[in-house]
């Protein structure tokens, strides 16, 4: 989509990866990073390894409980 804003949040999720943070805590710190930027920056989507989201998609992998699943898919060296 033309003027679309991406950031790329795949280094994020990996440090908290790496800080051995569990899944939901690192979905929940995702998503509320995801909205504040998206709320402050205008950024619509956001790219997690092999992956582009939009803030109603990660919402949803957050609320339905899709951490380990989602986690498991773009864990790095997978």
């Amino acid at each position: 989509m033309p003027g679309e804003a991406i950031l790329d949040l795949t280094g994020t999720m990996e440090g908290l990866i790496n800080e051995q943070q569990e899944p939901q805590a690192i979905m929940r710190k995702l998503f509320d990073l995801a909205r504040a930027l998206h709320q402050s920056e205008h950024v619509d989507r956001f790219a997690i390894g092999d992956g582009c989201y939009t803030l109603q998609e990660l919402k949803r992998i957050q609320d339905q409980e899709e951490h380990d699943t989602f986690l498991a898919r773009h864990r790095p060296g997978r």
